[in-house]
């Protein structure tokens, strides 16, 4: 029915074509069509991709369809990653808290000292791969970051590289990974890492976790600016809220603007002190 009142609202307020391009959307999203299509084209591509993004032009590995889908169109975060770009400079410090296979990374780490975490083994080698690929000379660690310590199962959504859904929340998968978890400001004390100036956090729900177990680090006057992708519909299962999320980044002394719209179910928070 919601969609249903949707469409009506287009076609009242924006029109006949706007209806038409609405449901063209729709159908390529949600029917198939679009796997469809990016299927046939994975096939025929290289093991590689070269995405540029203002000036800085990177290579990803494509070696698998999660790869491919996700450099195919950067599902809504060229735009963040733009932003990112105009915040560094040669001088600070990112981290990248779920880097995944590297997007960020690599970007970023071609202006600025890079600190990037995964859990995932598979996403970790190809993460590393692509960080040589590209000459970027970042520390890399094997953990997911938290408030709290221990080794914890990770869901896993799949094996191949490019997954992005993996998370801490096991109940939603019957196939899980052990992780080493880490409380963010004991081991960045543990470990001698930097203040960051720039974080961007994509945990997949454990958005809060992550805020909360690095409270000391991300109220450093040195910490500027942090990227925070939120799950609404996964906060849940690690007891928080969006409206938690917004009120911690609050109280660390941050002012919140919300960003990327294109990200469909996923909300990004441009915090800046």
């Amino acid at each position: 029915m919601q969609i249903i009142r949707q469409a009506i609202r287009i076609l009242r307020t924006e029109g006949l074509f706007s209806f038409i391009r609405a449901v063209l959307r729709f159908v390529y999203w949600n029917l198939g069509f679009r796997t469809t299509y990016l299927k046939f084209f994975y096939k025929l591509s290289d093991s590689t991709k070269n995405i540029t993004i203002g000036e800085i032009s990177v290579e990803m590995s494509t070696n698998t369809y999660a790869e491919f889908e996700r450099f195919y169109d950067l599902k809504g975060e060229q735009e963040v990653i733009e932003d990112v770009l105009t915040e560094v400079t040669s001088d600070d410090v990112f981290c990248d808290i779920g880097a995944n296979v590297g997007l960020y990374s690599c970007f970023i780490g071609s202006v600025c000292a890079v600190y990037s975490f995964e859990p995932h083994p598979t996403n970790m080698e190809a993460l590393k791969q692509n960080l040589r690929r590209n000459n970027i000379n970042a520390e890399t660690y094997e953990v997911a970051l938290s408030d709290e310590e221990g080794t914890f199962e990770l869901a896993s959504r799949g094996v191949d590289a490019g997954l992005g859904e993996h998370s801490l929340d096991s109940t939603s998968s019957e196939e899980t990974v052990s992780v080493a978890v880490h409380q963010i400001d004991n081991f960045w004390s543990k470990n001698d890492i930097p203040v960051p100036s720039v974080v961007k956090i994509d945990v997949e729900g454990a958005e809060l976790n992550v805020i909360d177990g690095g409270v000391k680090t991300f109220s450093d006057s040195k910490c500027e600016t942090i990227y925070c992708e939120v799950h609404p519909d996964r906060i849940t299962s690690f007891g928080g809220t969006y409206d938690d999320i917004k009120n911690r980044l609050n109280a660390l002394g941050f002012d919140l603007k919300i960003m990327g719209s294109e990200m469909g179910d996923r909300i990004m928070i441009k915090a800046t002190k």
